[in-house]
């Protein structure tokens, strides 16, 4: 298997059963978050078709700070006490609030730096941090949500 294949096989492991959760009696800041994490899933997923495409940097410079921007607001799309059905996000959050703020700050920093690569047109590195940018995703959901 390829690292482009696994890291496809990998999104729609984390984005399969978020899509398919998203919507279902979601309501307040669960809906709110979900649909953050389901777009962000879309832009990842347009990420990668652009880059298998080797084409569009500007498209892929676009959709990543779409997605840092979305990481700017995660902290606040999980205030406490909020796990209504049918939320995928454990308390492990919570307990571990710091850690969760450190992954959120990742993500961002990663997203960032991957608007950057693809600003200066450079393929490689945005291969590159695009790896990075889904280690982060991944990192995050293997803790911290069952919906991997």
């Amino acid at each position: 298997m390829t690292y482009r294949t696994w890291i496809g096989a990998a999104m729609a492991v984390i984005l399969v059963p978020l899509v398919a959760l998203a919507h279902e009696g979601a309501t307040g800041i669960v809906k709110e978050r979900m649909d953050a994490m389901e777009a962000m899933g879309r832009e990842l997923n347009a990420i990668r078709r652009s880059i298998d495409a080797n084409r569009n940097l500007a498209s892929i410079a676009q959709r990543a700070e779409i997605i840092r921007r979305t990481g700017e607001r995660l902290p606040e799309l999980f205030p406490p006490n909020s796990l209504n059905p049918p939320t995928g996000a454990k308390p492990a959050i919570w307990q571990e609030w710091d850690r969760f703020q450190s992954l959120a700050l990742q993500l961002r920093e990663v997203s960032g730096a991957l608007v950057s690569a693809a600003k200066a047109g450079d393929p490689n590195a945005v291969s590159a941090r695009y790896r990075d940018l889904v280690a982060a995703c991944l990192s995050c959901h293997q803790d911290f949500t069952s919906t991997r």
